[in-house]
C-alpha cells in the first residue's frame, strides 16, 4: 500500500529527474564527450529507478534499470552511444512519462515496456560487444584512464571511488537488501503460508546486524518483528503488509546509496515507521511485550556490534565511507526514530530542505481568493472612510453655520437691551409695547442660551467625528499596508519562472528536427521571468502548437535555405518579457515568412471571407486570417499539421482563457513573430470603470489606448457606420449600451457632450461611447461561476466601493461584437418588458450570483429586491408584495426547500408563483422542489438570460 504522501512527492521528482534526464541527453547529443553530463545523467537514471522500486512501480523501475545499465556502460568506456540509443534514451524517458502521468491521475495506460527493456538491452549487449573503439558511432565518447590513474596513485594517498561504485561495506548491505527483495518479489506471485516466513528471517538480522544502531536498524527490527508474528499466525500477510515490506527495504537501498554518492537521502524512516505502526496497529502490542530482550537477542545484539566494528575496520578509511557511517548509518535515539546528521554536508542540505515545503496548487488558490476577499472589503472600508471625512466635513459647516447664527442673534439682543435702556424711564413705554419687547429679549436670550448649549455639542460631536476620522484614516492606511503585503506575498509566491514551461521544449524541437527532416536551432531567452503558475501550466499546448507551425510551415528545408542565402540551420528563438504588469511571450523564426495574398486567396476558397472583404485587407490585418476556424495553406495533411485546426483553439485558449492577446507579425523571405501578451496573474488586474445605462463596466487599462470628451460635431458618417478621427486616425466608433444590448440603438444629440473610452486589441482599435467615468482601481476578479463560465462579452465580475458590482469586460469578444455588429449578454427582449411594474424577490446567499440575477430582471424593467438566504427572504414578503419568487436552494440558515415550503403553507402568500434555480440537476432534487411549491425548476448548468425571462413571463404574464 502507497502513502497518498509519498505518491505526490514521488510523482513530483520524478517530473523533476525526467526533465533533467530530457536536458541533459539534449546537451549530451551536441556534445558526446561531456563526461560530467553522463555521470549527471546515470545519477538521474539510477534515482529514478530507486524511486520507483520504493514505490512498487515495477514497469518504471524496469525501464529505468535497463536506461542506466545502457548509460553506466558509456560512462565506464565499455560502449559508445549511437544515434540508435538515444533515440532508445528519448523513447525511454517517453514511456516513463507516460506511466508517471496516469499515477498521478490514478488511470491505466497500456505500454509495451517489456518490448523497449528487451531493446536496451539488446542494445547495450550489442554495443558493449562492438567495443568502445567501433566504426560508425555519430557520437563520441572518451575512454577513460581512470584505472592507469589509480595503479600510479601513490600509497599515501587517500583511495578515491568512484560515484556509483561503492565500498565493501554498503556493497554488503546493498546486496542483502537486494536478495531480499528479490525473496519477497517471489512471495507475492505465490500463495504465501507461514513457513515460506522462516528461512528469511536469519537474512533479515543480519542485515540488521550491519545496519546496527542506526534509524534503518530501527525499521530492520519492525520489519522482524512483522515477519515474527506471521510465523507464529498472529498475523496475516496480506498484499498490503508484503507492500509495506518492498517498500521498506528499498528505502533502505535509497538511503544507502544516496550516501554512496554523497548525496542527501530523500527516503523518510520516520514517516515510514509510522506508517507501519499505523497500518499494523498489532505491530505496537508486540514491541511493547519484547521489550525485554532474551539471551539470545542479547548474544545476537553483541555479535552485531562485533560485526559492525570488523566491517568499519575492514572498510576502506575514506571520506565516502565516512559519509556512508554518518548519513546512512544514523544514529537513532532511544526509539530508534530520530534523524541526527554527523557531516557538515549533510547539515547544510537538511537547513536548505527545512527552508522549502510543499505547497499544493489550490491551496495557494484558496489563500488567494481570502486575499481577495480582503481587498474586497478595503475597497468597501475606503467608501466608509469617504462617508466619515464627508461627515466630518459636514458637522464642520454645520458647527460654522450655528456659530455665525449665534454670533447674529447675540448682535440682535445686544440691539434690544440698547433700546429698551433708552425707552425704559420713557411714560410711552407701555403704550409702545415695552413689556410685550421686553418678553422677546427674555425669549431670545433664552433661546440664545439653549443654541449655544446646542453649539457646544455640536462643537463636541464635530471633535469626535474628526478624531474617528483620524483614527479610521490611520487603521485604514495601515490595514491597506497590510493587505498590500500580504497581496504581493501571495501573487509573488504564484508567480514560478517560465523556464518550467519553456525547458520542454528543446526536447520537443529535436523530435521535429527528426520528424521534418529539417536543422533548427531553438534559443530560449529569458527563462528567468515569471509567470502565474496557472498560466504556465495552459501554455505548454498553445506554444507547441505555435512552435509545430514554425518548424513545419515556417522554416525551410535546409537545401531550401542553402539556395536562398540562409544557413542550413534555421533558427527559432522563444523568448520571455516582463513589462509591467503584462509578459510577452515571442515565438519567432527566420524562415519563409507568411505570404499575406496567398493567405487571402485561401481564405476566399474556404468561404471564410468574400473577395470584397480580403481586396479591403491589408496585409498586417490579412495575417489574422490564419486563426480563422477551418483555416490552412497546406497542400498535404501530416501528423503535423494541415488539418485546419490549431490555430483558431490557441487564440481562443490565449484570449478566452487566459485573458491575453495574440499578435502576428511576419515579413516574407524573412521570417514570422508570434507574440503572446498575457497577464502575470489572473487574480487581479487594474480597471478602467466606465458606467453604461447605469451599470457599472470593467475595461483592464491594458486594453485602454486613452479616454476622450468630445464634441457631437467630431464623429463622422462612414460607410453608413460612426467614426471620430483622434490624432489623425480615424477610429469605428460605437454605444457601449448598443454593442451589449442594453437597450435601442442610440443617436447622437446636438450640444451633447460624448465619453468615448478607446479600447484596443491586437492591430484593432475601437471608440465606445459611455456614460461616465469613474477612474482607474485594482480590482478582485471574480468568476461567474462554472454554470456562467463563458458569456459572452463578460470576463467576470467584481465589486466596488460603494457595494455595487462591476461586470469586467472580455476585450476581445467585445472587439468582435462590435466589429460585426452582434449584440451580447444584456441583449434586450422587448417581447418580455413588463407593461405593468412587476415586484420580484430573488433569493440568493451567493452575492455575484444574486446580483447577476437582479441586472438581468432590472434590464427588462421588472423591479426586485433581494435576500440572502430563507430567512431573509420570509422577511422581506413580510414587509412587501410581491409578484414572483425566485430561490436557490444550498442556503445558510434555511435553505431553498424550506424557505419555499414555508411560505407557500401562508394563505398570504400562497398564490406567489415561485422559480427555484439552483446547482442541483438531480431528478430526486427536481421533484422534491416542486413538491415543495415550486412551479418552475431552473439548472444552473443550463442557465442563461432568455431561460430565466421565459420562466417569469411565463408565470407573470408579462
Amino acid at each position: 500500500m502507497v502513502s497518498a504522501d509519498f505518491l505526490l512527492i514521488f510523482i513530483d521528482e520524478s517530473q523533476e529527474h525526467i526533465q533533467s534526464l530530457n536536458e541533459g541527453l539534449l546537451a549530451l547529443e551536441n556534445n558526446p564527450d561531456n563526461q560530467e553530463c553522463l555521470q549527471e545523467i546515470a545519477r538521474n537514471a539510477h534515482t529514478l529507478k530507486g524511486g520507483s522500486k520504493m514505490m512498487g512501480f515495477d514497469d518504471i523501475n524496469q525501464i529505468a534499470h535497463k536506461m542506466e545499465d545502457l548509460l553506466i556502460g558509456a560512462r565506464e568506456g565499455e560502449l559508445r552511444l549511437n544515434p540508435r540509443a538515444m533515440d532508445l534514451l528519448f523513447e525511454g524517458l517517453d514511456v516513463i512519462g507516460t506511466l508517471i502521468n496516469a499515477a498521478a491521475t490514478d488511470q491505466r495506460v497500456e505500454v509495451n515496456f517489456e518490448g523497449l527493456c528487451q531493446n536496451l538491452e539488446d542494445l547495450t549487449l550489442t554495443l558493449k560487444s562492438a567495443g568502445p573503439s567501433s566504426i560508425g558511432s555519430d557520437l563520441e565518447v572518451e575512454t577513460r584512464d581512470s584505472a592507469d590513474e589509480q595503479a600510479n596513485t601513490p600509497e599515501t594517498e587517500p583511495v578515491s571511488l568512484e560515484v556509483g561504485r561503492p565500498p565493501d561495506y554498503s556493497s554488503r548491505i546493498l546486496e542483502m537488501a537486494d536478495r531480499l527483495s528479490e525473496k519477497f518479489y517471489e512471495l507475492e506471485i505465490e500463495a504465501v503460508e507461514p513457513g515460506h516466513i522462516a528461512p528469511l528471517l536469519p537474512e533479515l538480522d543480519s542485515l540488521n546486524t550491519l545496519l546496527d544502531g542506526s534509524e534503518n536498524s530501527a525499521i530492520l527490527q519492525r520489519l522482524g518483528a512483522v515477519l515474527r508474528m506471521v510465523t507464529s499466525e498472529e498475523l496475516v500477510l496480506t498484499d498490503d503488509i508484503l507492500s509495506l515490506i518492498l517498500q521498506g527495504l528499498a528505502g533502505i537501498s535509497l538511503d544507502v546509496e544516496a550516501a554512496v554518492l554523497g548525496e542527501q537521502g530523500k527516503w523518510d524512516s520516520q514517516e515510514f515507521g509510522s506508517l507501519l505502526e499505523e497500518n499494523i496497529p498489532e505491530l505496537n502490542r508486540h514491541l511493547t511485550e519484547r521489550e525485554q530482550p532474551t539471551t539470545t537477542e542479547v548474544r545476537m545484539e553483541e555479535a552485531g556490534r562485533q560485526a559492525t566494528e570488523v566491517a568499519a575496520q575492514e572498510a576502506p578509511s575514506t571520506d565516502l565511507v565516512t559519509t556512508a557511517k554518518g548519513t546512512a548509518l544514523k544514529k537513532s535515539d532511544p526509539q530508534g526514530m530520530a534523524r541526527q546528521r554527523t557531516s557538515s554536508v549533510s547539515s547544510t542540505n537538511r537547513k536548505n530542505t527545512d527552508e522549502r515545503i510543499r505547497v499544493q496548487v489550490s491551496q495557494l488558490e484558496s489563500l488567494d481568493s481570502v486575499v481577495g476577499e480582503m481587498l474586497v472589503d478595503r475597497i468597501s472600508s475606503e467608501a466608509y472612510k469617504n462617508l466619515i471625512d464627508g461627515l466630518a466635513a459636514e458637522t464642520r459647516i454645520g458647527h460654522n453655520t450655528l456659530n455665525g447664527l449665534l454670533s447674529e442673534l447675540n448682535h440682535e439682543i445686544a440691539k434690544l437691551e440698547v433700546i429698551f435702556a433708552q425707552y425704559e424711564n420713557s411714560p410711552l413705554a407701555e403704550k409702545n409695547g415695552y413689556n410685550r419687547l421686553a418678553n422677546i429679549q427674555r425669549e431670545l436670550t433664552n433661546q440664545h442660551k439653549s443654541m449655544n448649549e446646542i453649539g457646544q455639542q455640536y462643537t463636541k460631536l464635530h471633535d469626535d467625528i474628526t478624531d474617528l476620522s483620524i483614527s479610521y484614516s490611520e487603521s485604514h492606511n495601515n490595514n491597506g499596508l497590510i493587505v498590500d503585503q500580504l497581496q504581493n506575498t501571495v501573487k509573488d509566491m504564484r508567480l514560478v519562472p517560465v523556464s518550467t514551461v519553456f525547458d520542454f521544449f528543446p526536447r520537443a524541437v529535436r523530435d521535429l528536427e527528426k520528424e521534418l527532416g529539417k536543422e533548427i536551432e531553438l534559443i530560449l531567452k529569458g527563462k528567468e521571468s515569471r509567470l502565474d503558475k496557472t498560466l504556465v501550466d495552459r501554455l505548454r499546448s498553445p506554444l507547441l502548437h505555435l512552435i509545430r507551425n514554425s518548424a513545419d510551415h515556417g522554416i525551410e528545408a535546409p537545401d531550401i535555405r542553402e539556395a536562398s542565402g540562409k544557413p542550413r540551420i534555421g533558427k527559432l528563438i522563444l523568448s520571455a518579457e516582463e513589462t509591467a504588469d503584462r509578459i510577452a511571450i515571442a515565438i519567432e523564426d527566420d524562415g519563409a515568412g507568411i505570404n499575406a495574398d496567398k493567405i487571402k486567396k485561401s481564405a476566399v476558397e474556404k468561404g471564410i471571407i468574400d473577395q470584397s472583404e480580403a481586396d479591403a485587407m491589408n496585409s498586417a490585418e490579412a495575417l489574422y486570417l490564419i486563426c480563422a476556424p477551418g483555416f490552412s495553406t497546406a497542400v498535404t495533411v501530416t501528423d503535423t499539421s494541415g488539418r485546419g485546426v490549431g490555430m483558431d483553439v490557441v487564440k481562443k485558449e490565449i484570449e478566452s482563457e487566459m485573458q491575453g492577446e495574440l499578435q502576428i507579425r511576419s515579413e516574407l523571405g524573412k521570417g514570422t513573430t508570434i507574440t503572446l501578451f498575457l497577464p502575470l496573474t489572473l487574480s487581479d488586474s487594474k480597471m478602467c470603470i466606465v458606467e453604461s445605462n447605469e451599470t457599472f463596466f470593467a475595461i483592464p487599462t491594458v486594453n485602454v489606448e486613452k479616454t476622450e470628451f468630445i464634441s457631437p460635431d467630431q464623429v463622422m458618417s462612414i460607410a453608413n457606420k460612426l467614426a471620430i478621427a483622434i490624432q489623425g486616425n480615424l477610429i469605428p466608433m460605437v454605444y457601449l449600451s448598443d454593442v451589449l444590448g442594453m437597450q435601442e440603438i442610440a443617436e447622437v444629440k446636438q450640444g451633447d457632450e460624448i465619453r468615448v473610452i478607446i479600447v484596443k486589441h491586437g492591430h484593432q482599435l475601437i471608440a465606445f461611447v459611455v456614460d461616465d467615468f469613474h477612474g482607474v482601481k485594482l480590482m478582485v476578479i471574480k468568476s461567474l461561476g462554472d454554470y456562467l463560465r463563458r458569456v459572452r462579452n463578460i470576463a467576470g465580475t467584481s465589486i466596488m466601493g460603494n457595494g455595487e458590482v462591476a461586470f469586467i469586460l472580455h476585450v476581445p469578444d467585445l472587439i468582435a461584437s462590435a466589429s460585426s455588429g452582434t449584440k451580447g449578454t444584456f441583449k434586450t427582449v422587448q417581447a418580455l418588458v413588463p407593461a405593468t411594474k412587476v415586484e420580484i424577490l430573488v433569493v440568493e446567499d451567493s452575492m455575484m450570483t444574486r446580483e447577476f440575477e437582479r441586472n438581468i430582471l432590472e434590464s427588462v424593467g421588472y423591479s426586485v429586491d433581494v435576500a440572502v438566504d430563507g430567512l431573509d427572504g420570509l422577511e422581506k414578503m413580510g414587509e412587501k408584495d410581491y409578484n414572483l419568487v425566485v430561490s436557490d436552494i444550498e442556503m445558510p440558515r434555511m435553505n431553498g426547500f424550506e424557505f419555499v415550503s414555508s411560505f407557500k403553507k401562508n394563505r398570504r402568500f400562497q398564490h406567489i408563483p415561485t422559480i427555484i434555480v439552483t446547482s442541483l440537476d438531480s431528478e430526486e432534487e427536481k421533484q422534491k422542489g416542486l413538491a415543495a411549491g415550486a412551479d418552475k425548476y431552473i439548472v444552473k448548468s443550463a442557465f442563461d438570460k432568455d431561460t430565466l425571462l421565459q420562466a417569469v413571463t411565463s408565470l407573470v404574464g408579462q
